[in-house]
């Protein structure tokens, strides 16, 4: 008996959401949406790459300046961030989002604790936030010294989340030396 109803499936015919909005078969209808699919995954395939580029390389830097002196006036009390992931990274995914906008009292600390949860980090996997690029901030100052000190000529403060294994080979490197350098720069 399935396979009767599964035959009368096929042949049946039913509206469909092609240009033409004809009577069409199910088959058809299925071919249109893998056509449909296919053409999505390409464009996703296609974005992936554009959306983890560097945002400074995607957009000049008036646009930048623009887009910071428009959240600064409405939102005076805001820090505008641009998180992005270390280049060299391979162990922790990307962000969703590179954009945040976060009040200036919280401390790095807090701010790392959100990255930690936006990328849904485990608690035993290292997450280090660096500063242009290149600066480990203390964990306890707010991101308002922080802004104050290293935002960039654009307006916003950048910042790169990566995992141990960027700061060397991590057959080499132990915790300790790890450990070691965070306490002498800070971190």
């Amino acid at each position: 008996m399935y396979s009767k109803l599964q035959d009368t499936s096929l042949n049946s015919s039913k509206k469909c959401e092609c240009e033409n909005n004809n009577l069409c078969s199910v088959k058809s209808m299925k071919k249109f949406f893998d056509n449909k699919k296919q053409k999505k995954e390409t464009n996703l395939n296609n974005n992936v790459n554009q959306k983890y580029q560097p945002v400074k390389t995607i957009k000049t830097i008036e646009i930048r300046k623009e887009e910071v002196l428009a959240i600064r006036n409405r939102f005076p009390t805001k820090i505008p961030i641009i998180v992005q992931r270390f280049y060299k990274e391979t162990h922790l995914p990307h962000l969703d989002k590179s954009k945040f906008l976060v009040p200036q009292e919280i401390t790095m600390s807090q701010f790392q604790t959100i990255i930690r949860n936006r990328i849904r980090l485990n608690s035993h996997q290292a997450l280090y936030l660096l500063v242009n690029n290149r600066s480990m901030m203390s964990l306890t100052l707010t991101l308002a010294e922080v802004y104050a000190e290293h935002a960039d000529s654009d307006g916003f403060l950048y910042v790169t989340y990566a995992s141990q294994e960027v700061f060397g080979d991590s057959t080499t490197t132990s915790n300790y030396e790890v450990n070691k350098c965070m306490i002498q720069f800070g971190g």
